[in-house]
């Protein structure tokens, strides 16, 4: 009896964001809230965008979902740019940095439509908070967070679809350790997500694929940056 194809459901690029000017030493300590909470791309930053809408130019996303922050809308712009047939970016507040403060509510949708053109709140979100941060909160309430975003997302794209993240660091990191089945506390090691590593993650039917239901293809891949390097 011939053994059964692997069926992949879906593929998953989480990205982190550019260099934010927070990330260069940029923004002063006195700096207005949205400007230590919600800084924007750095010159490198929105570089290091553009290196990246260049090297996942061929991979033709259903889908583009970013944090509501400014440095992931920024860095979602940069990604949308190298698409052939770009999709509108979808704002998904489950993606916000984890610890951004509740004073903070985020930019409105008109001024986030001035850093990338066409985005609108994801589905479910059109109204309410545009920022959902988990500030002080224990690992296994932002553990929760991280899994009711992979659920949001996997809900809503199957059949072989391919969808990119963009988010941050910290949050990210949690997402990736929950889909390894981690959900009580943060374990001893880390993993670095530097400005726009993109993980890419595999989630095949249930029982098709011999290497498990869920792949990392690669982690904090970063070789659209080489160009950067080599200067």
């Amino acid at each position: 009896m011939a053994e059964q194809e692997p069926v992949l459901e879906l593929e998953m690029y989480l990205i982190r964001h550019g260099q934010s000017r927070g990330n260069a030493g940029l923004t002063p300590a006195d700096a207005p809230l949205a400007d230590r909470e919600d800084p924007v791309l750095s010159e490198l930053g929105v570089y290091q965008a553009s290196l990246l809408g260049n090297a996942l130019a061929d991979v033709d996303f259903d889908a583009v979902y970013a944090s509501p922050l400014r440095r992931a809308v920024m860095t979602a712009a940069g990604l949308l740019a190298g698409q052939a047939a770009p999709p509108p970016l979808r704002l998904l507040p489950l993606l916000t940095e984890q610890g951004t403060p509740d004073e903070y509510e985020g930019q409105d949708l008109p001024e986030l439509e001035k850093l990338c053109p066409g985005c609108r709140m994801a589905e479910g979100f059109e109204t309410g908070r545009r920022i959902i941060g988990t500030p002080d909160q224990p690992d296994p309430v932002v553990f929760a967070r991280a899994k009711e975003t992979v659920d949001y997302l996997r809900e809503r794209h199957g059949n072989g679809q391919r969808i990119a993240v963009v988010g941050h660091a910290c949050f990210l990191t949690y997402v990736i350790f929950r889909i390894c089945g981690i959900k009580d506390a943060i374990p001893n090691f880390d993993i670095d997500l530097t400005n726009t590593g993109v993980t890419k993650v595999k989630f095949y039917m249930p029982g098709t694929n011999p290497f498990g239901d869920t792949v990392f293809a690669y982690v904090n891949n970063t070789a659209h940056l080489d160009r950067l390097r080599n200067q």
